[in-house]
């Protein structure tokens, strides 16, 4: 029989003396590929973002050069944004379609877009540290390089705790997208209500015609005015977050499974000492591991 391949091995022999080590190298594996795809996908959203003042310019029924209502693109946009209107009629529509954006989008397009340029900027510190890894990671198992034993210790701890900071940030942005997802769900009738409260105290003019009270919500206009109006199609902001969410929920997991085997191997390996609790902690100090197992197991 042919002889596994490096990668045939380390999936295909894992056992209870070895998983939590293999789970750590897979691990900071996967976490480097998504930092490298998440930097990816964060460079592209700000460099084909919406153009916000391109956006809201478009949105127009008196100023010469902006949308032409009687085009399908256009009308698509009305056609979202009113459902309630067979034919919405642009000299109603667009001026309500306006203010939504003005009053309501854009506070939270801009939020989103600051966000992203903060991630943006910790992907490229991640990148600078995990790309020069992976290559001397491969070059080393390639040319079997021995690195010393300080030498070893000191690049895995380091990496070990970079690994940690991905985790913290891509959970927290999962997190926070999760939140403006939940946010943007409200803003249609956000708008309305606070519409209407205008009228009715007099702040504002004309109450809107009737039906064209705004449906779509902030992300999904995003949608369709990028690609209905100049066809902008990558990616926009709901993308986006979906990414942060779905990359979260990976990196939750990939922390659960791995929390769990270096527990299991602290606990379970065979004449492995016994840590924190029911008069253990001697044992575990007497092992070089301070006076509780979190600090060994945070450092796996």
């Amino acid at each position: 029989m042919a002889e596994r391949s490096s990668i045939g091995k380390f999936f295909m022999e894992i056992d209870t003396q070895n998983r939590a080590q293999r789970m750590l190298v897979a691990h900071v594996a996967i976490l480097s590929v998504l930092v490298y795809i998440q930097l990816i996908v964060t460079q592209i959203y700000h460099d084909d973002k919406h153009d916000m003042i391109h956006l809201a310019s478009n949105i127009s029924t008196t100023h010469a050069g902006k949308a032409d209502w009687t085009e399908e693109g256009p009308k698509a946009v009305l056609a979202r944004a009113f459902p309630d209107k067979t034919n919405p009629v642009a000299a109603d529509a667009a001026p309500e379609l306006s203010a939504f954006i003005h009053s309501t989008c854009f506070p939270i397009w801009e939020t989103v877009h600051h966000e992203q340029t903060m991630f943006r900027l910790f992907l490229v510190i991640l990148t600078c540290i995990l790309g020069p890894y992976t290559l001397l990671w491969a070059w080393t198992r390639r040319y079997s390089l021995n690195l010393t034993d300080n030498a070893e210790r000191m690049l895995e701890c380091a990496i070990w705790t970079v690994t940690q900071v991905v985790e913290v940030i891509f959970i927290v942005y999962a997190f926070t997208a999760a939140y403006h997802y939940f946010t943007n769900t409200k803003t249609p009738e956000l708008y309305n209500t606070a519409r209407a409260n205008l009228v009715s105290e007099g702040i504002a003019g004309a109450a809107p015609a009737s039906g064209y009270d705004i449906k779509i919500n902030c992300f999904e206009l995003d949608k369709v005015l990028g690609h209905d109006l100049y066809g902008k199609h990558s990616p926009w902001i709901w993308d986006k977050l979906m990414v942060d969410i779905w990359f979260g929920y990976i990196t939750f997991a990939l922390v659960f499974f791995r929390y769990i085997l270096n527990s299991l191997a602290i606990y379970d390996l065979a004449g492995a000492p016994k840590f924190g609790l029911a008069g253990r902690t001697a044992i575990s100090a007497e092992a070089g591991y301070g006076m509780n197992m979190y600090n060994a197991v945070t450092m796996r």
